[in-house]
């Protein structure tokens, strides 16, 4: 139960937070599919922030119950906001919405296939690196201690699908879990490129076999070695590159700012090597973004 609870939330809120941004792209319900999966890495990083805060403050970290709770009610808060600005109805969708939702199942069975060949229909153990024990022993740290640090964002995210889904695999079957998140974030990483490809204009098609062979390269790499940190950072740094596409031109400069800095704070705690990089493409964005402000007002 607690499993079906968490991924409701996570759909819920998810969700919310697509409609509400899309709002500000002044487009079509396919906005709130195409925003869909950046969303949900958004409410991971607002998880893992949390988590971070809560650790700061000596306190336990929230579990499956609480974070569940949390989303649910900002995913209210958000419905009643976008309601009150009449412009919450719903709307048709549309054929190329079909075809993205299509596009999406293909990349997530293309993934689950991936997995399966990776690790079999059992879920054996079978990574090629020895790197998954120790990521594995810090989320199961995360899970006992109910603290997190270093690069704790996949141990955070990882221990609340463990603790939600253990009841079904028994104590002794807690790796297939931990398999079955490597297997997630390397569907989620796929969805959110196929989203930026979209969000540039990209036909459907063209979208997505040019994902396909992606994830076929790095993103397959990651799984298969369990790199889990570095896959995770580079979904964040594709979520980023997405946002900053998508609200270039509708979106003030300052909310740009500001969420960009939850990403970096992200990436120092998942995979701090990329940290950095986002930090300079921040810098760059935001001086290009300030040139086209002055431009415009001459």
């Amino acid at each position: 139960m607690t499993a079906v609870y968490l991924i409701i939330s996570y759909i819920v809120l998810s969700s919310a937070i697509s409609k509400f941004a899309s709002l500000s792209l002044q487009g079509s319900s396919s906005n709130v599919q195409l925003l869909f999966f950046p969303a949900l890495v958004f409410v991971f990083l607002t998880d893992v922030l949390i988590a971070g805060l809560f650790t700061t403050l000596n306190i336990p970290v929230l579990r499956v119950a609480a974070v569940g709770t949390v989303h649910l009610v900002f995913a209210v808060l958000l419905f009643c906001l976008i309601h009150c600005l009449h412009r919450g109805a719903l709307q048709k969708p549309a054929e190329k919405d079909v075809r993205d939702f299509l596009g999406y199942i293909v990349i997530v069975g293309v993934a689950v296939a991936c997995g399966f060949a990776q690790f079999g229909m059992s879920l054996n153990l079978n990574f090629s690196s020895t790197d998954p024990a120790t990521h594995f022993a810090n989320t199961l740290a995360v899970l006992d201690s109910g603290r997190v640090e270093g690069m704790y964002f996949t141990y955070y995210i990882t221990s609340l699908v463990i603790e939600a889904l253990q009841s079904f695999t028994g104590i002794y079957g807690t790796y297939k879990i931990f398999i079955i998140a490597e297997i997630g974030y390397y569907a989620l990483d796929a969805c959110v490129f196929y989203s930026l490809l979209r969000i540039i204009d990209n036909k459907c098609a063209t979208s997505l076999c040019v994902t396909v062979l992606y994830m076929l390269g790095y993103p397959l790499n990651n799984m298969v070695f369990g790199f889990s940190y570095l896959g995770v950072g580079t979904t964040l740094f594709l979520t980023f590159t997405f946002m900053w596409t998508a609200f270039w031109r509708t979106c003030s400069c300052i909310k740009l700012l500001l969420i960009s800095l939850i990403f970096i704070f992200g990436c120092a705690v998942c995979y701090s090597l990329f940290a950095p990089v986002i930090a300079l493409s921040l810098a760059l964005l935001s001086a290009a973004r300030f040139r086209t402000f002055v431009s415009g007002h001459k």
